[in-house]
């Protein structure tokens, strides 16, 4: 490929599943076993703009990469995974772990993972460290277990009358229950212990504070009408605004913007704004950053500047900042180039070790 089409030629998945079977005759289940394999493999590289296509490696990237993997001491894959159960006993709510072998990430699932990062942030760093593995948080919280924990919660004679619905783009649980009860007790330990919301609903209208629907502000705008004017506002800026959301705070509705990370939200204040102004809607910054896309970036950016990794990179919630643990040391010029690119995307700091 690199013969014929030089070294800066970028490929759709489509065209390379094409080259590799000769035939156009694929399902989407193909086209999306193909896109693991070449997000998993050392002789493609996703592009850092257009993510969705691959751009091909020379030999000598390839076997750069295959040196380091091998120079880099890794903890046997099965002793791992025995090791992740003493350092996230039954308590933790680990219910699944497994391992990407290839990229050497093991990856953790528990019940609840906002407040698991959180609670075992050092476990997980000092984890990472004994085994040599980078350690990949499942974002998703386990749903049987919350029902159960829904249930251990609501007072004994309260009896929950549908199926449990999970938002998951809201992180919102909404349960349909019997009766009325003082529900702020059971709402503030949901979130303590899961770092989820949770609302309750009566027969035929949501139960809130005052039994009452979210009030509408004078001459604001019909809620499509005002998704529509942010998407205008934002459609040529030069961050992506990824998500916008319908939220409740109260009695009052607001929308919520959600960017790449809440710091970069905060360079269109101004037009936010103007956007209130507008349409009479309070709307908010989102103050959840998006993990994968910022790792994934990130990694793109070294691959790019042509910087070598030990290990994936991490995520210090905490911190809000990325950690980089190189194979060698790179040069303080490569170092800044880095850390100035990855800050104008992501709006984070970048530690490079």
């Amino acid at each position: 490929m690199i013969t014929n089409d030089g070294d800066g030629r970028v490929y759709t998945v489509e065209e390379l599943f094409y080259c590799f079977s000769g035939t156009e005759d694929f399902t989407e289940e193909d086209i999306l076993k193909l896109k693991d394999l070449l997000n998993e493999n050392d002789f493609f590289e996703p592009d850092r703009k257009r993510p969705f296509m691959f751009r091909p490696l020379d030999r000598q990237t390839v076997e750069e990469r295959e040196r380091d993997r091998e120079q880099t001491e890794y903890m046997e894959v099965n002793r791992m995974l025995a090791l992740a159960d003493e350092y996230f006993p039954g308590e933790s709510g680990l219910y699944k772990k497994g391992a990407r072998f290839e990229q050497k990430i093991a990856l953790l699932s528990f019940n609840f993972p906002y407040t698991a990062v959180l609670k075992y942030k050092d476990k997980i760093r000092e984890f990472e460290e004994v085994t040599g593995w980078s350690v990949e948080v499942n974002s998703e919280c386990n749903l049987m277990e919350a029902e159960n924990l829904i249930s251990r919660l609501l007072p004994g004679d309260v009896e929950i009358l549908a199926p449990v619905s999970y938002f998951r783009t809201d992180d919102l649980f909404k349960v349909k229950v019997s009766k009325e009860f003082d529900d702020a007790p059971v709402i503030n330990k949901f979130k303590e212990i899961t770092g989820m919301d949770i609302c309750f609903e009566l027969k035929g209208k949501e139960k809130a504070a005052s039994n009452a629907a979210p009030l509408r502000r004078e001459g604001q705008m019909e809620q499509n009408r005002a998704l529509q004017l942010i998407d205008e506002a934002f459609k040529d800026k030069e961050d992506k605004l990824y998500r916008k959301s319908l939220k409740t705070d109260g009695s009052e509705s607001f929308i919520e913007l959600s960017f790449i990370s809440p710091f970069v939200g905060e360079r269109y204040t101004g037009l936010i704004e103007e956007l209130k102004a507008q349409t009479c809607w309070d709307i908010r910054i989102s103050q959840t950053p998006n993990q994968n896309e910022i790792l994934k970036i990130g990694k793109n950016i070294f691959d790019e500047k042509g910087a070598s990794l030990k290990k994936a990179l991490s995520y210090l919630p905490k911190e809000m900042k990325v950690r980089a643990v190189t194979t060698c040391g790179i040069d303080d010029g490569r170092k800044e180039e880095i850390q100035k690119e990855f800050a104008k995307v992501t709006g984070l700091e970048i530690e490079i070790i």
